[in-house]
């Protein structure tokens, strides 16, 4: 059984493994190995200790009985460049865990948080060669932008969705059909 719940401080060393391992198995091949060999359990720690004590972040995750196995970090768009209101910021589920609906109601429970606040719209940065673009895509994302990180060497991709009621529709007839 999957529990999507809010976030407390005592699953901050459980989300960054989740980070981290996510990053491993996500972006190899993907991203330089030197870059992927930087990541660390212990700063990604400190950073999501940071960010869950900022109230502007929601930041969402999926339980089972081994613990947290997901998580979803969003907010408001952070640049105000693209016509969005809302963004997630982050959002990784372990290899073992995915395929499996949870990053379906992690994503409902952030578009939830969001129409309830008023935010109508989202986007969303993903590296052009990251499989789990195809998640998104698969929720009718269009495409918003592209850009090259040059220090990566990598393009990400900003994707979005302009209303966000009807992707909560097509994430709840997922999750209750």
């Amino acid at each position: 059984m999957i529990t999507i719940r809010q976030a407390v401080q005592q699953d901050v060393k459980a989300i960054a493994k989740v980070s981290v391992d996510s990053w491993l198995t996500t972006y190899q091949g993907i991203l330089p190995e030197n870059v992927l060999n930087k990541v660390s359990y212990q700063q990604r720690k400190i950073a999501w200790q940071k960010r869950l004590s900022d109230s502007s972040h929601y930041l969402f995750v999926a339980e089972t009985h081994e613990g947290v196995v997901g998580f979803i970090n969003g907010g408001k768009e952070r640049t105000n460049n693209y016509p969005f209101t809302g963004e997630i910021y982050s959002f990784y589920i372990l290899k073992e865990y995915q395929r499996r609906k949870i990053g379906v109601q992690l994503m409902d429970t952030l578009v939830q948080r969001f129409l309830d606040d008023g935010t109508d719209s989202m986007l969303v940065w993903v590296l052009e060669d990251n499989p789990s673009r195809k998640f998104y895509e698969s929720f009718c994302a269009s495409c918003v932008d592209k850009q090259l990180l040059e220090e990566l060497d990598v393009h990400e991709i900003a994707l979005g969705w302009s209303y966000l009621q009807k992707l909560s529709t097509n994430l709840n007839k997922i999750i209750n059909g």
